[in-house]
């Protein structure tokens, strides 16, 4: 039962430092390449970066296997409302770019995914806590996400303004990270005034 416990923040954790080590390797990476010409060195270097990817994807599974099965519920209901949600709005981009959007990039896609994935969290959430305890306290434990939403949108937006991102990748993905760490704290704080 422990690991019902602690299994959010212990995710948390692993995924975070599989983020980290995805943006470490993937200057690691982007650094071997300039400085060798050995084409298994090469390809080595090229495909480093997906050693943090199988270790977050391994995070994931193992948090989804350790769950009880409520939270596997939640869990699927969120994953199958923000996939559908995702693939609509991915499949809709190029009609809505003749009405003006911008076109779809690697990076706008990957914005996409995670905004419809924090969309449905919060809705799921929301519905589960009004369920519980009524519309006033879903609306106060809903609050800490819209904290969280609102600052890693000012931080993408002054990343945006600030770094750009053809001339430092490297340092605004740190950059990005870091701050995203500290909101995410800051989150938890703020959560953890609101639960009882």
């Amino acid at each position: 039962m422990d690991y019902l416990k602690t299994g959010e923040k212990r995710y948390f954790l692993e995924v975070l430092t599989g983020l980290a080590l995805f943006f470490a390797t993937a200057w690691l990476g982007r650094t071997a390449i300039h400085y060798t010409t050995n084409p298994a060195l090469l390809l080595t270097a090229k495909l480093l970066p997906l050693l943090p990817i199988l270790l977050m994807g391994a995070a994931v599974w193992r948090f989804y296997g350790r769950s009880d099965e409520l939270q596997r519920q939640t869990i699927l209901k969120i994953s199958a409302a923000a996939g559908l949600l995702s693939m609509i709005l991915l499949i809709a981009w190029s009609a809505l770019h003749q009405l003006g959007l911008p076109p779809l990039t690697g990076q706008t896609a990957i914005l996409v995914v995670c905004g419809c994935y924090f969309l449905c969290s919060a809705v799921v959430k929301f519905l589960e806590s009004r369920a519980d305890w009524g519309m006033k306290q879903a609306i106060i434990r809903l609050m800490p996400k819209l904290f969280l939403l609102a600052c890693i949108l000012a931080l993408v937006l002054t990343l945006n303004r600030l770094l750009p991102a053809q001339s430092m990748p490297t340092l605004r993905s740190a950059v990005a990270l870091g701050g995203t760490a500290i909101i995410i704290v800051i989150y938890w704080l703020l959560k953890r005034r609101v639960d009882p």
